[in-house]
């Protein structure tokens, strides 16, 4: 018998893991690959152009909602995202075997641009079975959980799985056999979550193709959209909220890697993965549970303002560290760490689990309707295109003004987005939140 709801720590953890995975390989592995074989930094920050299918999935939207369940999008999507992560180990294999330096870089490019692309697919279909799965009492707690689960995903793969790269590479002189190894232990993992997923997955009354009468024109899809309070200063938020963060994040790595005589703080690959892939992680999970317990408790207006400026303040720590870099370090894991640097990226690493489980619910809050699951896309799309447009610039900002002032303008454009919190129709979003409960549990009783 088809079950319509089940307890969804059976599913949203291992799913959210699933799309960090793929997430995080066609986004943020991109930049650390390309400076571990010596790539400059004005392409390592065009790097964020991989996420502009993942920022336009909102077009695809209503094709989504319209064609087949959100459970069979997810599912399907899985299957061919484990595919291609199969693939990309084996031309990383390939490449330590034969002479490909002169089109590495372009065929990296195209196997990270097609998995951004079928990740957006996938992205969408979760979005959408997420918001239909999950009761509203959950929500609040589920989206810190699920920011807790992007951390964990990023602790083995940014952490341990960087770090074994860099080791990997060191002991064969060719860091390509590291990388392939990483893609290889991905693939496989992927392929067992799918298989566990098709086995688990609900069937969400609320999970339904839009129908042929309900089936409206693409422009009407989202003019659906503006039908509810303030939609130009939701959307402005979520563009605006994320700003600072989208021109710190690239070349956060960058910094850490360069020598000091470049401005940089000399860290390699393998210490990146401790420093910043398995201790600011640990940081990022607990401002993610931390997060989302104070949002489910105290509401979504008590909690955006202090968790808003939670998340910009870390900025400043770049700051310190690119005027005063101090070098005092231990001997953790293997390796050495910087302490002075770990305790920015953890600070850094907190204040972003903290703001985005405030961030993530209001997505959900202003996602409802027949077409949640394009709703929940073109939120997640408009808060992306700021993140590409200010990372893809990043590194000429950088190349011209140095890490310090690239830093300073950081916290500087994350202004706005804090200040534009005063207009959300909070409030509203409260109350559509009650209404749709109740819809939930009349038509599962």
């Amino acid at each position: 018998m088809r079950k319509s709801q089940v307890n969804p720590w059976k599913f949203v953890p291992s799913s959210t893991v699933f799309a960090a995975l793929v997430w995080g390989t066609a986004q943020t592995i991109p930049g650390l690959l390309l400076k571990s074989i010596n790539v400059p930094n004005t392409v390592v920050g065009l790097t964020s152009l991989l996420g502009l299918p993942i920022a336009f999935r909102f077009i695809f939207g209503p094709l989504v909602d319209g064609r087949g369940t959100k459970r069979n999008w997810t599912l399907n999507m899985q299957s061919v995202l484990a595919g291609m992560m199969v693939g990309l180990a084996v031309f990383c294999g390939l490449s330590v075997i034969f002479d490909m330096s002169g089109w590495v870089l372009q065929v990296l490019m195209i196997l990270f641009a097609g998995l951004a692309l079928m990740s957006a697919f996938n992205d969408i279909g979760w979005g959408g079975f997420f918001l239909s799965a999950v009761d509203e009492r959950d929500k609040a707690l589920f989206v810190g959980i699920n920011a807790t689960c992007v951390r964990l995903a990023n602790l083995f793969s940014y952490g341990f799985m960087v770090a074994l790269a860099g080791r990997i590479g060191k002991q064969t002189g060719n860091v390509m056999a590291g990388w392939a190894v990483c893609f290889a232990i991905f693939g496989l993992i992927q392929i067992g979550l799918m298989i566990y997923h098709r086995w688990v997955y609900p069937y969400p009354v609320l999970d339904h193709p839009v129908s042929g009468i309900e089936r409206k024109s693409f422009f009407k899809v989202f003019a659906n959209f503006f039908e509810q309070p303030r939609p130009w200063v939701i959307l402005s938020f979520v563009f605006l909220y994320r700003l600072g963060e989208g021109l710190l994040a690239p070349m956060k790595v960058p910094f850490l890697m360069d020598p000091p005589g470049a401005g940089g703080m000399g860290l390699s690959l393998e210490q990146i993965g401790i420093m910043n892939g398995v201790f600011s992680m640990i940081a990022m999970m607990a401002g993610g549970i931390l997060g989302g317990i104070l949002v489910k408790k105290y509401g979504l207006r008590k909690t955006i303002w202090p968790f808003a400026f939670l998340l910009t303040l870390p900025n400043l720590g770049f700051v310190w560290l690119a005027l005063s870099p101090v070098y005092t370090e231990v001997h953790v894991l293997g390796t050495s760490i910087n302490l002075w640097v770990q305790a920015v990226l953890c600070f850094e690493s907190f204040g972003y689990g903290m703001g985005f489980a405030s961030f993530g619910f209001l997505d959900c809050e202003a996602s409802r309707g027949p077409y949640r699951a394009t709703f929940f896309a073109l939120m997640a799309g408009v808060m992306s295109i700021s993140w590409i447009l200010t990372g893809s610039l990043s590194g000429f900002v950088q190349m011209h003004v140095g890490y310090v002032w690239l830093f300073v303008l950081s916290a500087v454009i994350a202004i706005p987005g804090i200040m534009i919190i005063t207009w959300l129709p909070l409030k509203q979003f409260e109350a559509r939140g009650e209404q749709e409960d109740a819809e939930r549990k009349k038509a599962n009783a």
